[in-house]
């Protein structure tokens, strides 16, 4: 399984071959059902936002949304019937760990009168929603540290 990110939204890639072309492919996270793929069209069980291309070997793009909070385990399954019309399945997982990208707010008026003071606020929006105690904050003015 590979994966593309942009924005709010991830691609997952999987390729599925055999001996004989896969009849199915599942992409899944969790339980919310990225892609099914079937290849009997009228068996209800082409779900998602994706597609899957090629004949013997499948290539199946899926689509979902990566916001905070959708970890997970992906997984790809394919399916594919062999001898005596018996179902063989295999798969492939990969974990899904959506971060928040860490920025820094700083705010504070100031209209400078020689001698008087500033109070700036230092806000960091991370992950975990904690802050990390041990982190330090060095303010720097004209790229010289001030604190």
């Amino acid at each position: 399984i590979n994966a593309e990110y942009g924005g709010d939204m991830a691609e997952f890639t999987c390729k599925v071959s055999g001996g004989r072309a896969p009849y199915k492919v599942e992409m899944k996270r969790g339980d919310l059902v990225i892609l099914t793929w079937s290849s009997n069209v009228n068996s209800g069980d082409n779900k998602g936002d994706g597609t899957c291309t090629g004949a013997y070997e499948k290539t199946c793009k899926g689509k979902v949304s990566v916001v905070y909070g959708h970890e997970g385990t992906v997984t790809c399954t394919g399916y594919n019937t062999v001898k005596d019309d018996k179902t063989m399945t295999d798969s492939s997982t990969m974990e899904l760990t959506v971060t928040r990208e860490t920025f820094v707010e700083i705010t504070g008026d100031f209209f400078p009168i020689r001698g008087d003071s500033i109070t700036l606020t230092c806000v960091q929006h991370q992950k975990p929603l904690t802050f990390d105690k041990t982190a330090a904050v060095v303010w720097y003015r004209d790229g010289e540290v001030v604190i």
